[in-house]
Formats: structure tokens, sequence, C-alpha cells
């Protein structure tokens, strides 16, 4: 049964407001139905829901019954009901899972779930993820709007069960010898995965064997459940070190002279190790483990040094002495040993040595001359102060020896340094096993070069190809004089590794080598055993893959991939994997062939100095004669009309009010925003085919705006002056955000004050950092971006939405758009021109011609962050960016965003 309320509305109602009370009594007795407080009618459904009414939820003033005529007739009463049911396929799930709403509708024209508009009057809709108890409330209303009607479905979520992870392994601890192995052994409950320490993932269950052991060594399990939850486990295994069997040794046993004569003496020297007794036979016993002794045997001699260890290990030297009866020969001499001169200049010259000796068999002089004649002179060239020595033998072995010294002073020049005179570099620090590269020198101030690691030039400048099968420094020896210094440089050698090595690993490939300007190239990169990595852009010294400050998984997405680049010169791309202290790097380079070749002149020359920028009309397209006389006629058009409303329509004639009520005065932006704005572009005069996308909307004229002459309009919260959108900027640029245009405008114009701004920009900022990544440290909000983010200006438009639309006005300096293009951030330029790209170039230009106002003395407002990044560019450089931004939309390009992307182009090329 269904009771329905009707409105009332004449002088009946106090004849009616008993029987209505009566009426609201019996349905809380029979406890029928349901009734929404809240709305201005209801619709008693005794088989959706139960709810209770009392007179106090009628409001007898809203109520509308149309009363009875004079003669006692009764006219007919208006009314509308509603009602609604709901159901839900279970009233309990679990964590996570899903639940199917089914409802259906009688007289509805809308239908919301939880203030969601549904599609369907009647139907049914699955809602996933439940992870909390959750009501869900049906709404429907008339289509009149006049009652609605509403019932609950309650959901009970059951909470998940948490398993955690076990893990066990055995032994916990176990010793063994040194070179052995031993066996680990674990088990998990609860995981998914399983990795042990120098091993890396491994079943989730087993034995593993070390392998030969040297050292105490650790090992971890490390056991993970499904939801990542992580659980360790730990073994060592203890080695005892090895016992090593100390043996002891005669290291040394001499005598000197091994020759002498009845009656004289010999030395004898020895040195051992790990000798516990040391002992020399023929009747010297027991001496200490090193040291001397002088001995005199009277006949030929062989001495025995027997070093004792530990058990019965043992070591024996010997050593002769030879005993001649006969008389002592006669010993060699030195008789003299000169040189001329005996002192050089610096830098040094040609001594000329002579000598004789007596008695000597054999003759040497060191160094670097060797053995000469019994008596002789010669000549040698020395650079340095130098001592020769002069050796006289005989068979015997006896020696005589005599020296000269010559000296050469040290040079007086300062000392050379790699930084000062060596210059050495090679082309490829980094190359593939197997592969080449060009190792390059030159020297300043250099008498003599030398290489290591088989390069023999010593030519003080010039180049040679080395092929390392390995990392290699070549280091390159400079001498001036005395004077040397080591100037080294590396050749880091790539290409597999091998065995159990932890060092990572990478590749890197480049899908072309020599491409054409504005052409793209495919970088392709693997990695192993890799814990960072990056990607750099060293011609601009520029990361373009990165892992740093990622998550794991977000890591290993990272590892291996490919990405798309469009490089503007000779770029050499170098990929570095980190593991601990270990790095790998790998490099591409590719080759830019600048084909582009412009051959259309402008012909389109200024026909007047002076002229601002701001002043400049262009649209992006050549109107042509017939279009462009179409325009001036309705500008001439529009010009009489607004002249008619402000002299005749407002009732003001020759300066004299006329008799007529007064009207609020309106400006032609507040009549018609959609067709005067802040500033008008006129086409330029230049014969073009016309373009196929221009609008076709026919201009509104007459009195089509006669309703809003009548309406009063409030003062527009949405024009802000200079300091403001400063401040706006400002607050944006501090967090490295910029903003489009068009962003600006969306968000002046669906916020109201400062305060409203500087907090709805806070969350702006917040959740951009959130949700968009970063090009060149810097994230870009375009409209569409904005229109996303800002919650309070998605109320505030909802809000308004039914208002006269009065247009956001900002002030000229706003420089997103040109602080991207001076940046030279491409990527960010091209997300500011949002989907108006014509005015965003326009501001862009507006705002770089303020900058070049402001340089020669005008007074013009542009952004802090505009004017510190044009700081370092010359004036010629800021006037050649805005002959850029407005020389390429000369009728080139019938598409709107490629002219302006090519003038963008253009601009950044300047600063580049």
């Amino acid at each position: 049964m269904n009771y329905k309320f009707f409105s009332m509305k004449n002088t009946f109602l106090k004849k009616v407001t008993p029987i209505l009370a009566v009426f609201a009594l019996v349905i809380s007795v029979l406890n029928f139905g349901s009734y929404d407080p809240y709305n201005e009618f209801a619709v008693l459904t005794p088989e959706v829901a139960q709810a209770e009414l009392s007179l106090s939820d009628l409001n007898v003033n809203d109520l509308n019954i149309n009363s009875l005529g004079e003669a006692g007739t009764s006219n007919s009463s208006n009314w509308s009901y509603c009602t609604v049911t709901a159901s839900a396929d279970t009233g309990s799930v679990e964590y996570g899972s899903s639940v199917t709403l089914t409802w259906s509708t009688e007289n509805a024209a809308t239908i919301t779930i939880n203030g969601e508009t549904q599609n369907s009057l009647s139907g049914s809709r699955t809602f996933h993820n439940i992870q909390a108890n959750t009501t869900y409330t049906l709404r429907a209303t008339t289509a009149d709007g006049s009652a609605n009607c509403s019932t609950t479905v309650n959901i009970q979520c059951v909470p998940p069960v948490v398993v955690h992870p076990l893990c066990e392994m055995t032994p916990a601890e176990q010793t063994i010898n040194s070179g052995s192995s031993a066996n680990l052994t674990w088990s998990t409950t609860n995981a998914v995965s399983a990795t042990l320490t120098s091993f890396g993932t491994v079943g989730l269950s087993g034995t593993q064997s070390t392998g030969p052991l040297s050292t105490t060594t650790s090992y971890t399990l490390t056991a993970t459940a499904q939801n990542g939850e992580t659980v360790q486990c730990h073994s060592i295994v203890k080695v005892k070190p090895p016992v090593e069997e100390i043996l002891p040794s005669c290291d040394a046993f001499t005598a000197t002279p091994t020759v002498i004569q009845k009656g004289q003496s010999a030395t004898l020297a020895w040195a051992t190790t790990n000798a516990t007794r040391v002992v020399i036979d023929n009747a010297i016993g027991e001496v200490a483990a090193s040291g001397t002794l002088s001995v005199s045997p009277l006949a030929t001699t062989t001495y025995t040094l027997t070093a004792f260890g530990t058990g019965d290990k043992k070591d024996t030297c010997t050593a002769t002495i030879t005993v001649k009866d006969t008389p002592v020969e006669t010993l060699p001499k030195c008789e003299a040993f000169t040189a001329t001169p005996t002192t050089l200049p610096v830098g040094g010259g040609t001594v000329s040595l002579a000598w004789s000796t007596k008695d000597a068999n054999s003759v040497s002089i060191s160094p670097t001359i060797g053995s000469v004649a019994a008596t002789g002179t010669t000549s040698v060239n020395i650079g340095t102060t130098t001592t020769y020595t002069l050796t006289a033998s005989n068979v015997d072995g006896n020696k005589d020896t005599c020296a000269v010294t010559i000296v050469v002073p040290p040079p007086t020049n300062d000392a050379i340094t790699c930084a000062d005179n060596v210059t050495i570099s090679v082309a490829d620090s980094v190359i593939r096993r197997g592969n080449s590269t060009t190792l390059t020198w030159s020297t300043t101030g250099i008498t003599g070069v030398a290489f290591d690691n088989g390069i023999t030039s010593t030519a003080l400048s010039g180049s040679t190809t080395v092929t390392p099968s390995n990392t290699t420094t070549y280091t390159l020896t400079a001498t001036d004089g005395t004077t040397s210094v080591a100037c080294p440089v590396t050749v880091r050698v790539d290409g597999g590794g091998g065995g159990g090595s932890n060092a990572p690993r990478c590749e890197l490939e480049i899908s072309d080598t020599k491409i054409k300007l504005g052409e793209s190239v495919v970088l392709t990169w693997d990695s192993t055993r890799a814990t960072e990595l990056f990607i750099e852009d060293q011609t601009v010294d520029r990361k373009i893959v990165t892992t740093e400050g990622l998550s794991s998984s977000k890591k290993d997405e990272l590892f291996e991939g490919k990405i798309t680049v469009k490089p503007k010169e000779d770029t050499r791309y170098l990929l570095t994997v980190k593991r601990g202290s270990s790095t790998r790097t790998c490099a591409v380079k590719v080759e830019i062939e600048d084909g582009v070749t412009f051959t259309q002149i402008r012909d389109q020359q200024p026909l007047v100095a002076g002229i601002s920028l701001t002043e400049v009309p262009y649209t992006g397209f050549e109107a042509g004669p017939i279009l462009t006389l179409l325009f001036y006629s309705l500008l001439m058009a529009w010009a009489l009309y607004v002249a008619y409303l402000i002299v005749i329509r407002r009732d003001v004639f020759g300066g004299l009010t006329l008799a007529a009520a007064p009207t609020p005065k309106l400006s032609p932006e507040q009549i018609r925003s959609d067709v005067f704005v802040a500033k008008v572009q006129v086409p330029e005069m230049t014969a073009s085919t016309l373009p196929a996308n221009l609008p076709t909307g026919g201009a509104v004229v007459g009195y089509a705006n006669a309703a809003l002459a009548e309406t009063k309009v409030s003062t527009n919260v949405h024009n802000i002056d200079d300091a403001e959108m400063t401040a706006i900027e400002n607050q944006a640029h501090a967090e490295r955000i910029l903003l489009s245009s068009d962003a600006i405008r969306h968000f002046i114009a669906t916020t109201n004050n400062v305060a409203e701004r500087t907090d709805a920009l806070n969350q702006v900022i917040i959740a951009a950092k959130a949700q968009f990544p970063a090009e060149d440290g810097w994230i870009v909000l375009n409209e569409k971006r904005m229109q996303e983010l800002c919650l309070v200006c998605a109320v505030n438009a909802k809000q308004t939405s039914a208002a006269s639309y009065v247009p956001a006005v900002i002030p000229e300096g706003s420089g997103s758009l040109a602080e991207a293009i001076v940046g030279g951030n491409v990527l960010a330029a091209y997300e500011l021109i949002g989907h108006r790209p014509m005015f965003a170039l326009a501001d862009a230009a507006a705002d770089l011609d303020a900058v070049y106002r402001i340089r020669r003395g005008g007074n013009a407002v542009a952004s802090e962050l505009l004017m510190k990044s044009t700081a370092s560019l010359t004036d010629a450089q800021v006037l050649a960016m805005i002959e850029a931004l407005t020389g390429a939309l000369d009728g080139t390009y019938n598409d709107e965003a490629s002219a302006v992307k090519m003038s963008i182009m253009k601009a950044i090329k300047v600063v580049a």
C-alpha cells in the first residue's frame, strides 16, 4: 500500500491540519512505509523499509491544496510519488571481495547510489574490493523533482586472516676443516619465495652444499609471504684454520774469501729461518740462527751448517774454503782513474775517462760502460751527476776498485706537470673486449717521452691505436732534464664476466648510429647483478633513466628496457650499473646529419619600426583579402552595435540623460564574453587558401542580448592584479611547477580570493608531485591537468554553472611557456601550449617582449623566474627568440599546433 502526501496551498490549511495530524498518527501506529524528512515529498513503501512519521515532519506551510470554489465545487489536487527497492547478493563478504546490488524504481526519473548517479533506473552493479563494512544508500527522484525516496543496504566485511611466513635452517652452527664443504638444510611455511646468501633464489625447502670454505661464513635464508612479509633464518659455518707445518730453512751460508793462504783467516756468514737449533761441523758446534764467524783452517775445508726444526725436520747448506800452501799471488791494483772535466754545466756534456791497472785479469767500469782494457781512455755523454767505478779483478776473484765523480748541476726550470705540459686522451674511454680505440698525446716543454704497456713510440706528440683485452691504464712518462712526470689515461674494457663474480654487467644498444635531425632512435639496455642503474645524455649532462630513490620493485623494471629519444645534435649515451663498490659502464653514440634546408624566404617585412610585440596581431594563418574584408565589416558592425548600446539603448544622447528607467552599465566583455576579449587578433592581409578549420558560427546581433542588459552584474572577482599573479607563479616555481597560461586562466576563473587560491594551489602541487613525472626537474601543469587536480576549482565550477559567465583576466607576465623555452625544455613547452596553441604562443611572445622592454628601460611586468632564466642571455638573443616565435607563423603550416611547435623549436635553438 502507498500513502501519498498532497501539497496544499490556500486558506483552508487550518481546517485540514487536524485531519493530517490524525492521518500521521495512524501511520506511526501502523508503522508502515518509509519517510524521508529531508524531502518535501515522501512515499511510504511498507515493502521496502519502515520509518516513523510525526506531525512535526510535515511542513504545513509547504502544503498546497486547491481551495473549494464559491459554489462548493472542488478543484483537482496535484501530487507526485516514487518508490525504490534494493537488495544485495550477499550480506557478508570476505576482505577484498565483491558485492552486487540489484535495484528497481517506480515513477522515478533519476537514481543515485551514495550520491553517484546511475545510468539505469532498474538494474544491478557490482562493487569490487570491499575492505570495510559498507552502507549503500539508494535515492530516487521524480521527474519534476518534487518527491524522492531512498533505501539502504548494509554489507558486512570479514577482515582478512593474516598469515605470517615461517622458516627453519639446520644446523644453526657447524664447524669444518679448511677446504671442506658443509650442507645447509632448510624448510619454510606460508612462504611463496625464498633466497639464500651466496645462492640467490632457492626452493621453499631443500639442501645446499656450500662448496669448499676457507673462512667462517654466515648464511641467511629469507622467506617471503604472499603479502610481502619476510622472515629470516640463519646458519653459521665455522672453519678451523689449517695447521701449517713449519720447516727449517738455511737461507745463506758463505765464506769470504773462499781462497786463503795457510795461516790466513776467512769469515763464515749464515742466515736461517724457523730453526730451533743451528750447528756447524768441523768442531764449531751450535751457533746462533744467524751470524758470522772467523775461521783459519789449515787445509781446504768444507763447512756444513745444519738447521734443525720441530721433530726430525732439518735443512743443510755448505761453504768451502780453499787453503793454498803456495806463496800469495800478486793482487790486482787500480793505479789511476780520472775524469776530464769533473764538472759540467747544467744539462751535462762529454767527459773523458782515463785509467790504468796492474796485475788485473779483467777490468770493468760501471755504470753503462762495462768491460774495458787494463789501461785506456773513453768518452761518455752524461746529463746528470754520475759516479763511475772501475773494478780490477784477477782469476782468484780478488778485486780492487776506484771511483771518480762528474758533477752536473740540476736544471733551474720549474717542475713539469701533466696539466701544464702534457695532454693525453683516448677516443673512447670505454670499449668492448676485442675493439680498439685511439690514444692521442701532445707535449710542451718536454725533452723525452716514454710509454708502458707495449707502446714503443717516443714521439713528443702523436697517436696510436690500442686494443686492450682488459681494463688498462696507459702511462706517458714525460721527462725534462732530471724532472719527469707520469700522466695516466685508462681504457675500460667491458664484455662479459665469468665464474661466480658478483660484479654487475651491462649491455647498451642503439637502433641507429646516424640519423637526420628530428628523427628518433631507440636505446635498448640490459643488465645483470646490478643494484643501481642510470643512463646519461652526456651532451647535456642529464640522466634520462635512473633507479635512484625507487623501490626495489620499481628498480627491477628498469634493469632492462628500451626508451625512444630524439637527439638534437651528436650525442653520446652512457649506461652505468653499480653493485656495491663495483661499477660498469656501456656507451653508444649517435651522429646527426643536418639535412634540413629552408628554401622559403619570408617577404613579409615590417613596414613600421618601434611597434611593440603585444600590438602585432596574428592568427597563425593567412586570411586572404575576402576573409579580411569580412572581418573588418563585422568589426565595424559590432562597433556600431556597441555605440547603439552605449548611446541610445542606455537612454543617453548628446550627453543628456533621457527619461527612462536607469539600467546598469555593462562593458562589451560582460555582455558577450565569448566575443569580446582583452586583446583582438587581426589576421594578416595576405593571399592564401582559407584553412578548413575556421569557425562557422554566426554573429549574434540586434536585441539578442537584451536579457543580459537587464541583469545585474557583480564585481569580477576573477580579475587579479600583477602582485597576486606574481605570488601565484612564485608559489608554483618554489615547488618546481610550471603553469601554462590556460591552467592559470582556469585556476583564476574557478577560485574567488587570495586565501582560497593559496590553499587550492598547495593542494594541486601536492597532487601533481604524486601523479606526474618531472621533466628536467620541473612538473608541467596545463589546463587539463589543472582541471583534474584542483578540487576547489571543480566545486566552484559546479556551484556557478548556472550563473552568468564572467571571464578570468590575468595580467601580462605569467610566463611559464616562455620560461620553458628559455630553459630549453622542449617536452615541458609542448605540454604548456595546451589545446589553444596560438594563445599560449602569444602569451610567451608577450612575456619575452616584456623582458626586452624591461632591459631597455621600459615599464613592463615579467615573472621572477623568467627574469632570472634570461639573465645570462644577451638582448640580441632575446630579440631573436621573439622573432622566432612570431616569424614561424607565416602560413607554411596549415596545422596550428605544428606551426607553434616549429616556432618553439626555433626559439629554443637560439639559446641551445
